[in-house]
């Protein structure tokens, strides 16, 4: 009796052994996308690849010596990664970027985490699980760790393995301390840090195009003290102080960027050592007295209808109409006569605005041509005849625009503006109407009616060419022949809806969740006509990865031919995805021009590319 006991115990032992030598050589799954093929060389099988990783670095995706070997330990004959997951389970392994070890007590957090919900924490190995059902089908995950940097992981269950593995690469934290010297007194000061500095120019915060645009503020101390930790390296950081709610200024032209680990202290020394001097006249060159003047930081003479957060100072003129703003760093303005804030007496006069550049000393700028305000006022009506309620009424001179949003009644008023032939249009607030036909009127103007138009409607289905069978994917439209930004995008599923659009002609493009992508060009659209059951076949597609290099405040945008190609599934800031059709591509690398209304861009660099079934071609704009 007693050796059968033993017996069976040395079988359960043994057994034990051998479970986990299975889970410590157990294979690693790279994250494929659809229609990238796995290597059959065994040399290389389970290695990290640039598609593993999905992080909020800009950082370059080459692989470190150790992080390779890593890999290719971990391959072996096909069996569980070494957590005890369960089958179904979704597994995620966190790693040091430099030197490809495991970060143990990594913090994986879903975005939308309910209350009573807990976060994934990282075992000795790096390695955490959930339930698939936890998640949705596409989730953000934020991983922290102690003394690393914040990464967002964005994952796409559908185009997941059963057995893979999403890799997530943390960065050591930076850190920036250091003084500002010369603040002005009698407010409490902040300083930002932004991997934008797109809302220091245009007076815009949290600016999220093409990307997600992260902020960082700490207080600034009477003695202009700072300190900031947990700062994501290898990416440019924007420098700025605000006072309370208004803006400050740019604290140096050159973003920062600081290394794994750095601890860098700075000195900024705001002492201001530049002066605008200038004149007030009115149309036949005679001087206006007491004329209010304003500087606003930018490069771009815009209208508001509220104190823009980039107001920096205001003058006025004397008997000569001469007037001089002094004490000012060295930055990008626009002079100009003040525009309608609220609770602010209206302005009898609008001037167009000059742009100057200070770097030092005095400066003096063109005449200020006052000319009586002008308005341009009216009515917004919608499809039904009735009034329409915040509508966005924009009237448009050159690259220059001023707004307003109509009321309860419909009623807008536009001003003051220099008395100019503008182009208006009136756009519905989310409704299923479209902008109204866009007139041109000579300022000042009292009546204008502009009447929505009732927006088209395409709806479809994306289907396998052979079988006709519906696929599960995501749907995008666009205008035809206009290398435009798309317009639109769907909500995923095998079929689409597109309201609100204009007549004309437009593109749609499809990709299917097993990766192949579809164009169906041309499909024409009446106004306000409904067009149902369009379908688009999906073929044979390959992959662009887009790297920038580090690059800010520039895009990727991707065409085949005419249409542009959406980018259905985001890799993070620096890094982009495309799915595209076997054949040639264009991809430009794109940055705004500066335009808020309508927005513009201009091409910086351009490359055609050949993409073959099934491949993956990467594009390095460094």
């Amino acid at each position: 009796m007693r050796r059968t006991l033993l017996l069976a115990s040395l079988a359960v032992v043994a057994s034990l052994a051998w479970l986990l030598w299975r889970g410590g050589s157990g294979t690693e799954r790279r994250l494929l996308e659809p229609g990238a093929p796995e290597s059959t060389d065994s040399s290389s099988a389970g290695e990290l690849r640039p598609g593993d990783l999905r992080t909020a670095s800009d950082a370059s995706s080459a692989r470190s010596a150790a992080l390779e070997r890593l890999g290719r330990s971990s391959a072996g004959n096909g069996s569980a990664p070494t957590s005890l997951a369960a089958p179904d389970a979704l597994r995620f392994r966190v790693v040091d970027r430099a030197d490809g070890l495991p970060v143990a007590g990594a913090v994986l957090t879903p975005r939308g985490m309910r209350e009573d919900e807990s976060p994934l924490v990282a075992d000795a190995a790096g390695d955490a699980s959930c339930d698939r059902d936890r998640l949705d089908r596409r989730a953000v995950l934020e991983v922290t760790a102690e003394s690393y940097a914040l990464a967002l992981v964005g994952i796409d269950q559908r185009k997941l393995d059963a057995d893979a593995v999403v890799v997530v690469e943390l960065s050591r934290a930076a850190a920036l301390s250091g003084r500002v010297l010369g603040l002005p007194r009698g407010a409490a000061h902040e300083l930002i840090l932004a991997t934008s500095d797109v809302f220091l120019l245009q007076g815009i915060r949290d600016e999220k195009a093409g990307g997600e645009s992260r902020q960082w503020r700490e207080p600034i101390d009477e003695a202009g003290h700072f300190a900031f930790d947990g700062l994501p390296p290898q990416i440019p950081l924007y420098a700025s102080w605000v006072a309370g709610r208004k803006a400050g200024g740019r604290l140096q032209v050159e973003p920062l960027q600081l290394e794994p680990g750095e601890r860098r202290i700075v000195e900024w020394d705001l002492a201001p050592s530049c002066s605008v001097v200038g004149r007030v006249v009115d149309g036949t060159g005679n001087a206006l007295a007491d004329v209010a003047v304003e500087l606003r930081l930018g490069s771009r003479p815009e209208f508001f209808h509220e104190a823009p957060d980039n107001l920096s100072a205001r003058a006025d003129t004397d008997e000569e109409g001469e007037y001089r703003i002094a004490g000012l760093k060295a930055a990008e303005y626009v002079v100009g006569l003040p525009v309608v804030y609220d609770n602010e007496p209206i302005p009898q006069f609008a001037s167009e605005g000059h742009a100057v550049s200070l770097s030092g000393g005095e400066l003096r700028v063109p005449d200020l041509v006052a000319y009586p305000a002008a308005y341009v006022r009216g009515r917004v009506i919608g499809v039904d005849g009735k009034a329409s309620r915040s509508a966005f009424v924009v009237a448009r001179l050159d690259d220059v625009s001023a707004y307003d949003e109509s009321d309860g009644q419909g009623n807008f008023s536009i001003g003051p503006l220099v008395p100019r032939e503008y182009e208006v249009a009136a756009h519905p607030a989310g409704s299923t109407e479209i902008a109204s036909e866009p007139v041109l009127v000579i300022a000042p103007v009292d009546d204008l009616e502009l009447r929505l138009l009732e927006g088209a409607v395409v709806t479809g289905s994306i289907v396998d060419p052979l079988t006709k069978s519906t696929l599960d994917g995501f749907a995008a439209i666009h205008q035809s022949g206009t290398k435009a930004a798309v317009l639109d995008e769907g909500r995923g599923g095998p079929r689409f809806r597109f309201g609100a659009l204009g007549p004309g002609h437009y593109d749609l493009i499809v990709e299917s969740t097993d990766g192949r992508v579809g164009i169906r060009r041309g499909v024409e659209v009446g106004e306000g006509e409904r067009v149902d059951h369009v379908e688009v076949p999906v073929g044979p597609a390959g992959e662009l990865r887009v790297t920038l290099g580090g690059r800010t405040n520039v895009f990727p945008r991707v065409h085949v031919g005419e249409v542009t190609v959406p980018e259905f599934s985001k890799l993070g800031p620096g890094a982009h995805r495309f799915r595209v059709p076997v054949g040639s591509a264009l991809v430009e690398l794109v940055e705004r021009d500066g335009s808020i209304s309508p927005l513009r861009w201009r091409t910086l660099e351009s490359r055609l590319v050949q993409v073959a079934d099934g491949e993956t071609t990467v594009v390095a704009f460094d």
